[in-house]
């Protein structure tokens, strides 16, 4: 496990994927983003960590495990009144027919793929960050793919030393990200 402190961080940031319930979003209330209840969906700090990573430059998308299609997920959190409308221009959801379920790598290709068609440039996995708060869905699964990743652990049940031993992020919350971006891309405040 690397900390944000060690000097050997050499590659860079470019682009973000989250998974939504439970990292986002809030696990009590999976469907309320899906029915509306935006406030009630998530967690109390995404709107400014979204914020900031966009003023950071730093473009995001989601990659989630549902049984929405996309044409759900991307209707609610493009709506009108989503205030997540502005944030996110890849979503990846399994509920599709025939779409893979994280943790198959299959799923973050897809949205590799996705990001690389839309944005018309290539990107490289190691400079892509999945940020999810299963630690064998998200977290190992993106890491064995060759992406950066990070796990949120908000009580604290990843901090035994077997834990500790993968290339990536454990963090307490969604604000951790921002001096994991910033260290990475090396950008002067």
């Amino acid at each position: 496990m690397e900390s944000i402190s060690e000097s050997n961080i050499k590659d860079k940031i470019n682009y973000i994927f989250f998974d939504w319930s439970g990292t986002l979003g809030v696990a009590k209330c999976r469907e309320c983003y899906f029915i509306g209840k935006f406030e009630k969906a998530m967690k109390p700090e995404t709107m400014c960590v979204m914020k900031a990573l966009k003023m950071l430059d730093i473009p995001m998308g989601i990659i989630t495990n549902t049984k929405y299609t996309l044409k759900d997920v991307e209707g609610s959190i493009n709506h009108s009144t989503s205030p997540l409308k502005d944030y996110f221009n890849i979503i990846i959801s399994s509920g599709d027919p025939g779409n893979p379920r994280k943790p198959d790598p299959a799923i973050y290709d897809l949205g590799i793929k996705k990001l690389s068609f839309e944005k018309k440039l290539s990107f490289e996995k190691k400079n892509i960050m999945y940020v999810g708060n299963n630690y064998t869905k998200d977290f190992l699964s993106s890491l064995e793919h060759g992406m950066q990743a990070a796990v949120l652990d908000p009580k604290g049940e990843y901090s035994d030393p077997k834990y500790q031993k993968e290339k990536g992020y454990i963090i307490k919350n969604l604000w951790d990200l921002i001096p994991i971006v910033i260290k990475h891309n090396n950008i002067d405040l």
